[in-house]
């Protein structure tokens, strides 16, 4: 993927990958910043609806691509020192649509992404959150997941959920002034 990713998505810089019988490597670019599992595992302040806001983004990039994150979760978001958010586990990217732990459904994990992201609290991987439903989504997204859920799980996209999000009266982003 980082070979040749979307154009204008955005990914370090590949300097050099290969393999060997038992190994394999890359070096990229080394980018700045943390990862958002430690900002929230220090309960330091972060905003967490610019962080939904951007890797929906990238999650819509991708998808206008054919292109999937199999393992969207806080322990693979780069936040950068400029304070935005980019996905990380490239090798997670690619045609399959399905989440690889429960519950194996894109889109209803990225659900479960969004109120970690929102309540700062992580669940171990090993015990993810085992329902989700809007009633139970963070109240700046209740609103969206509401309208993606009168559509057919067949008919869900990134797309569909970030224009749920965007036509939603609590989805309005951070820098726009609703009044």
């Amino acid at each position: 993927f980082l070979s040749n990713p979307p154009d204008g998505f955005q990914t370090p810089k590949l300097y050099s990958h290969g393999e060997k019988e038992f190994e394999s490597w890359i070096v990229t670019e080394r980018l700045k910043g943390q990862l958002l599992l430690d900002v929230i595992t220090r309960e330091e302040s972060y905003d967490g609806k610019q962080i939904v806001h951007e890797i929906m983004d990238q999650l819509v990039q991708l998808e206008q691509h054919g292109l999937y994150h199999d393992d969207v979760r806080v322990w693979n978001v780069w936040l950068k020192d400029d304070g935005h958010a980019q996905i990380l586990d490239f090798g997670s990217i690619s045609s399959e649509s399905d989440d690889c732990v429960w519950p194996h459904n894109i889109f209803m994990s990225f659900l479960v992404f969004i109120k970690e992201v929102m309540s700062g609290k992580v669940d171990l991987p090993e015990i993810r959150q085992k329902s989700i439903s809007p009633a139970g989504m963070p109240s700046d997204f209740k609103e969206a997941t509401y309208k993606l859920w009168k559509t057919p799980t067949n008919s869900w996209s990134f797309k569909l959920f970030s224009e749920c999000i965007q036509s939603s009266t609590n989805g309005i982003s951070q820098s726009q002034d609703p009044n």
